[in-house]
């Protein structure tokens, strides 16, 4: 599914939900009045727990904007969003007003309690272009006095520039990007609670949550004739799927 959110004048927005085992968020996007692309993150991990441990219990965090500002040429740059695709992830084309084009894909880890966001920046201009990318480290934490199990609970972004996620404080990156080509690194939104996430390969994640969703979209498919409606029925299986039981250490959840 394509939306082509340019044509829409004025402000538009929506908002998709995406489950992994360990994972479950909704990306709020859109854009504002002056056509600038809006984004916010909400990261729900049931495995991670509140006092009274009830149904609805499950730790969640909003994470708004972006980890990480990209400069070009020593300025920071504002995303014009043109398209929107979903087709089990989410993923955001957007333009600058130099040249510049970029995709944002929002992935939810399968052996994770992360969201993947992947940035592809690319340069569509006639000349070789700088880049600049500064990743902030954000933490937060609730007291444990409100968690199960007596531990603080911990929301956390991180800028990845490669494939091994790792936390850090803070990251930076330069590039020099000749017409026509691009560069990729990842915002990696996650929570813990006794021990920090242990390093994983983000392109494995990546790529098991390709396989997860070519297999959903095959399992079980409606052929009404209306190619909107068989979409639609092919991202409900896939959604369950996602969020169907999945034993961990710390317990069963649904």
């Amino acid at each position: 599914m394509i939306w082509d959110i340019a044509k829409d004048s004025g402000k538009a927005a929506d908002h998709i939900e995406m489950a992994g085992f360990y994972v479950s968020a909704i990306i709020s996007y859109g854009k504002n009045k002056d056509g600038e692309l809006k984004l916010m993150k909400h990261l729900t991990v049931p495995t991670l727990r509140f006092k009274p441990d009830l149904t609805e219990s499950s730790f969640s965090h909003n994470f708004n904007g972006c980890a990480a500002v990209i400069k070009q040429n020593g300025m920071a740059l504002t995303e014009y969003p043109e398209t929107v695709s979903v087709k089990g992830d989410l993923s955001i084309s957007s333009r600058t007003g130099d040249g510049t084009e970029i995709i944002r894909r929002f992935t939810p880890a399968i052996d994770q309690p992360a969201l993947i966001e992947t940035v592809t920046v690319f340069n569509r201009s006639d000349k070789t272009q700088k880049y600049e990318v500064f990743g902030a480290y954000y933490s937060e934490s609730v007291n444990a006095f409100w968690c199960v199990g007596d531990k603080n609970i911990t929301a956390e972004s991180s800028a990845v520039f490669g494939d091994i996620f790792e936390p850090t404080a803070q990251r930076s990156r330069e590039y020099e990007i000749a017409p026509g080509d691009c560069f990729t690194f990842y915002c990696v939104y996650y929570a813990y609670q006794t021990e920090m996430l242990s390093a994983f390969s983000i392109h494995d994640e990546i790529a098991k949550r390709d396989k997860f969703i070519l297999n959903m979209f095959g399992s079980l498919r409606l052929e009404s004739g209306i190619p909107e409606l068989d979409a639609q029925f092919a991202h409900c299986i896939l959604r369950g799927s996602g969020a169907s039981s999945r034993r961990t250490l710390q317990g069963t959840y649904q």
